[in-house]
Protein backbone atom coordinates (compact mmCIF):
# COMPACT_ATOMS: atom_id res chain seq x y z
CA UNK A 1 0.00 0.00 0.00
CA UNK A 2 3.02 2.57 0.47
CA UNK A 3 4.39 2.15 -2.92
CA UNK A 4 1.73 3.32 -4.16
CA UNK A 5 1.35 6.69 -2.84
CA UNK A 6 4.08 8.11 -4.57
CA UNK A 7 3.07 7.34 -8.27
CA UNK A 8 0.01 8.34 -7.36
CA UNK A 9 1.17 12.19 -5.41
CA UNK A 10 3.78 11.96 -8.95
CA UNK A 11 0.59 11.72 -11.20
CA UNK A 12 -1.47 14.22 -9.29
CA UNK A 13 1.12 16.84 -9.18
CA UNK A 14 1.76 16.81 -13.30
CA UNK A 15 -2.17 17.09 -13.70
CA UNK A 16 -1.79 20.05 -11.31
CA UNK A 17 1.05 21.18 -13.01
CA UNK A 18 -0.32 20.78 -16.57
CA UNK A 19 -3.68 22.51 -15.81
CA UNK A 20 -2.25 25.35 -14.15
CA UNK A 21 0.72 25.94 -16.90
CA UNK A 22 -1.29 24.93 -20.17
CA UNK A 23 -4.83 24.23 -20.13
CA UNK A 24 -5.63 27.44 -17.97
CA UNK A 25 -3.34 30.09 -20.22
CA UNK A 26 -5.14 28.29 -23.12
CA UNK A 27 -8.70 28.61 -21.62
CA UNK A 28 -8.15 32.38 -21.10
CA UNK A 29 -5.97 33.59 -23.43
CA UNK A 30 -6.08 31.09 -26.75
CA UNK A 31 -2.48 30.26 -26.27
CA UNK A 32 -0.84 27.68 -24.12
CA UNK A 33 1.72 30.06 -22.75
CA UNK A 34 1.15 32.95 -20.19
CA UNK A 35 0.10 36.16 -20.73
CA UNK A 36 3.15 38.75 -20.81
CA UNK A 37 3.39 41.99 -19.21
CA UNK A 38 1.23 44.00 -21.05
CA UNK A 39 3.31 47.18 -23.22
CA UNK A 40 2.71 50.41 -23.78
CA UNK A 41 3.68 53.30 -26.09
CA UNK A 42 5.70 54.69 -23.81
CA UNK A 43 8.04 51.42 -23.18
CA UNK A 44 8.11 50.49 -26.86
CA UNK A 45 9.28 54.27 -27.73
CA UNK A 46 11.61 54.23 -24.53
CA UNK A 47 13.32 50.68 -25.62
CA UNK A 48 13.63 52.51 -29.41
CA UNK A 49 15.34 55.45 -27.74
CA UNK A 50 17.76 53.14 -25.33
CA UNK A 51 18.38 51.38 -28.82
CA UNK A 52 19.42 54.16 -31.01
CA UNK A 53 21.65 55.63 -28.21
CA UNK A 54 23.59 52.41 -27.80
CA UNK A 55 23.75 52.04 -31.65
CA UNK A 56 25.69 55.57 -31.39
CA UNK A 57 27.28 54.80 -28.56
CA UNK A 58 28.70 51.83 -30.65
CA UNK A 59 29.29 53.82 -33.79
CA UNK A 60 31.50 56.13 -31.91
CA UNK A 61 33.59 53.40 -30.42
CA UNK A 62 34.44 51.95 -33.48
CA UNK A 63 35.08 55.44 -35.66
CA UNK A 64 37.36 56.00 -31.96
CA UNK A 65 39.19 52.71 -32.91
CA UNK A 66 39.55 53.59 -36.69
CA UNK A 67 41.21 57.01 -35.69
CA UNK A 68 43.51 55.02 -33.07
CA UNK A 69 44.50 52.63 -35.90
CA UNK A 70 45.37 55.60 -38.06
CA UNK A 71 47.20 56.96 -36.08
CA UNK A 72 49.08 54.29 -34.80
CA UNK A 73 49.93 53.56 -38.51
CA UNK A 74 53.70 54.80 -39.58
CA UNK A 75 53.75 57.55 -41.47
CA UNK A 76 55.74 55.78 -44.45
CA UNK A 77 53.31 53.18 -44.47
CA UNK A 78 50.26 56.35 -44.86
CA UNK A 79 52.19 57.15 -47.58
CA UNK A 80 52.22 54.02 -49.73
CA UNK A 81 48.80 53.42 -48.62
CA UNK A 82 47.31 56.64 -49.65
Amino acid sequence: MTGIWLPLAATALAAALTYVCCIRPTRRHGNCSPAGPERTAESVDGEIRRTREELHHLREQASAQERSDHLRTPARSRRQLD
